[in-house]
Formats: structure tokens, sequence, C-alpha cells
């Protein structure tokens, strides 16, 4: 295996230990979280069991093959996906549907930009291992 491939899987498996980490504490701490961040419990608990398969989803994508460019295509569904998140997280902050409070006006842009770095890392790994397929082909 080469060096872009295990980049781009080292880079998913981050991504999905991280969404699999936030999922996890959405859903056990909802309760604490809502009055904290200004969300609704239930609102947190459904993101995080919707984040969980998600993450399990990315996961799976970590241990794929990525010699043949095919494969990328789920690579560029799971980077779309990432941009629409951030974009709703900014929309979430600015458009003041919940009442977040300061700490969950952060925590939900620190998430977005989080969920930025990896999608950026994400698109350098897909593209090296993706020329890297080309140039061998």
């Amino acid at each position: 295996m080469n060096t872009q491939t295990q980049f781009l899987r080292r880079v998913l498996a981050l991504d999905a230990i991280g969404t699999g980490t936030m999922a996890a504490g959405m859903v056990l701490g909802a309760q604490p979280l809502s009055t904290t961040l200004g969300m609704p419990a239930w609102l947190l608990s459904t993101l995080g069991l919707a984040l969980l398969p998600f993450a399990a989803w990315v996961g799976w994508l970590a241990r794929r093959d990525y010699s043949k460019r095919s494969i990328a295509k789920p690579v560029w569904l799971l980077i779309a996906a990432n941009i629409a998140w951030a974009i709703d997280s900014a929309i979430l902050i600015l458009s003041g549907w919940l009442p977040l409070t300061s700490i969950g006006m952060e925590f939900v842009a620190v998430q977005a930009v989080f969920t930025l770095g990896i999608t950026t890392l994400e698109y350098v790994g897909l593209r090296r291992a993706t020329q890297r397929v080309i140039a061998h082909a």
C-alpha cells in the first residue's frame, strides 16, 4: 500500500473516531449538554444517534483499498456531507433558531471548523491517492 493511500486511510480513521466520540457524547450526555449548550436534549440525542452509523460508515471507508479510482466516489460523498454539515452549523449559529448559549455557539463553531479541517485533509488524501492511480494506469 502506498503512502498516499495510507494518509487517506488515517485521516478517514481520525474522522470516524472523532465523529463516533462526538455522537456517543451527544447521546449519553444529551440532558446535561442541553442546558450547557442551549439545544434541546431530543435534538442532541437524535443527532448523536444519526451520527453513530455515519461514523461506522466512515470507519468502513478507512479500511478500503484506494488503489482503484472507482472506490473514490464514497469519499467524495463524505466530503460533500461534511461540507453540508459545516454550512448547516453556520446557519444554526446565525439563524437564531435555537437559544444557543455562548458555549453552545462555540461548540457548534468549533466542531464545524474541525469538520472543515478534516474534510480538507480527506480531499488532499483523496487527490493524492487518485493521482497515483491515474499515473500508474
